[in-house]
This record gives structure tokens, sequence and C-alpha cells, in this order.
């Protein structure tokens, strides 16, 4: 069973020449199979950038509701460089929260209008992985066997520069060594369809805007 080694260094942004958004022709019906072209155009689904590892994207498909719950799907996209035997695979997440005050202590995003607080429980795996608590934690201590998280996500409906229906979505997962402690794990490119008005129900979905370079070790 292949382990997941993460820090700051390790998954740093990539870099190298993007494969344009062809669909990759391995992992479970092709990496890319049901992904919007427009999402993944820049993504490295060759590993260029990274290849001594392997090159991870997330994406999001789901719903902000009446009751302003929100509902969705967020993928795991792993492409390994040609010379890796390492088939690409996707993992899912499964996210289930509700709009309420953000948990996340000295709240860093002065321009956020929305804030919910949701489940995120790993749904169905293609991947070889032990776990994702070493990407989503601060530490290399394996304390999280059910591979549930808590996610604060800040949404900012009206980003600086942006056009209509962008938003910037940041995300922070709750520590496991302490319930008021978040770590950050950046801000994805979103973008919302709402029915009347941003502060409503709608359609919502967000990427990661690069994709993260990360060193995988057997264990």
């Amino acid at each position: 069973m292949r382990s997941l080694s993460f820090s700051l260094l390790l998954a740093a942004a990539c870099s190298g020449e993007a494969a344009g958004g062809d669909t990759a022709d391995s992992g479970e019906a092709g990496a890319l199979a049901d992904v919007p072209e427009d999402v993944t155009a820049g993504w490295d689904v060759e590993s260029v950038g990274c290849p001594e590892g392997a090159t991870a994207y997330w994406y999001f498909e789901g719903e902000i509701t009446d009751a302003a719950e929100i509902h969705g799907t967020e993928r795991w996209f792993w492409f390994f460089p040609e010379d890796n035997p390492q088939e690409d695979c996707v993992d899912k997440f499964e996210i289930d929260g509700n709009e309420a005050a953000t948990p996340v202590p000295d709240d860093p995003c002065y321009s956020c209008d929305r804030d919910f607080t949701a489940d995120y429980v790993l749904d169905s795996q293609t991947c070889a992985w032990d776990g994702y608590e070493s990407l989503l934690d601060n530490d290399d201590t394996d304390r999280i066997d059910e591979e549930e998280y808590t996610l604060a996500l800040m949404f900012d409906t009206d980003p600086l520069g942006g056009e209509e229906g962008d938003v910037n979505v940041w995300t922070f997962f709750r520590d496991d060594a302490s319930s008021r402690a978040y770590n950050d794990h950046g801000v994805n490119d979103g973008n919302f369809v709402p029915e009347d008005g941003v502060d409503g129900p709608g359609v919502m979905s967000w990427v990661s805007p690069e994709g993260l370079c990360i060193e995988i070790k057997e264990g």
C-alpha cells in the first residue's frame, strides 16, 4: 500500500508544459472522462512538472439548496509520469454541510460573504493510498482511520477582477489534534450559478487552480 508524503516544499504548484486538456488514457475509464475540457485545459495530465512523483488536482460539483445547505462531490485526480507504471486514478469525497459563521479563527478572508462548514468523507477510491491525512493535516501523525474530515469553506462571490459567476473558494480542514485549529488548503477557482442572487440557492463548482506535485512513498 502506498502512502502520501506531504510538505510545503513537495506540494508546490507544478510547472512545465501542460497537456492542453487531452484525455488521459489510463485509470478508470480515463482519469478525465467526466471533467469538462474548459476545466482541464491547463492541467498537466502527463505530470511533466513532477517527474519524481504525481500531480494532483481536485474538482467539486454540487449545489447550495434553499435550506442553505451545500452538497456535492469533490474528485481528486492523480496523474503520473509516462515512465511510472502506476495508473492515473480518481478518488471521490462527498461534501455535505450548512451555511454558518466560520469556525476558522481570525477569519482571514475579509471579502468573503458566505461561509459553510461541512463533512468531507471519502466515498469511493480507485487510488492505492493509505489515506489523505498527510495532505490535509499539518503533521505526519496518522490519527484518522475513516477518511472523514471537517471542511470550512469561505466564498467571495464578487472577487476583484472576476466576471459574473466567478467565486474565490477558500478552504480549510480542521486539525485532527485540535478542534479549534484549521489548516489552510488554499483558494480555489469557483463558479456559482444562482437561482436568484448570490445569497440564495444555485449550482456550485470549483477547481484547484494549479496542480500539486506530491512525493509518493512505498510503505
